[in-house]
């Protein structure tokens, strides 16, 4: 499926502010902000899960919210599709 360039522009958008958000929960050097042209983070890690752990939860939490996102566009879907199956 081709997308156009305004949504190919905005799903970039998108992927770009939700990795931003991910850096501070990810320990690691190789984690740090400056691999995507942002400031330093000033919320230090606190000691907790491995490295390993934590992209494991992160994953989890996006898959999560695919299914969240999904369930919000099929009622959204349904909503506007009821208005149409009424009109004769």
């Amino acid at each position: 499926m081709s997308v156009s360039p305004e949504e190919q522009q905005l799903r970039d958008r998108f992927f770009k502010v939700l990795l931003e958000a991910t850096l501070p929960l990810q320990p690691g050097p190789d984690c740090s902000n400056w691999s995507i042209g942002m400031p330093e983070t000033t919320m230090p890690l606190q000691p907790g899960p491995s490295h390993e752990a934590t992209l494991e939860a992160l994953i989890d939490a996006s898959q999560m919210l695919t299914e969240h996102l999904r369930l919000k566009l099929d009622e959204l879907r349904q909503q506007e599709a009821a208005p149409r199956q009424t009109t004769p």
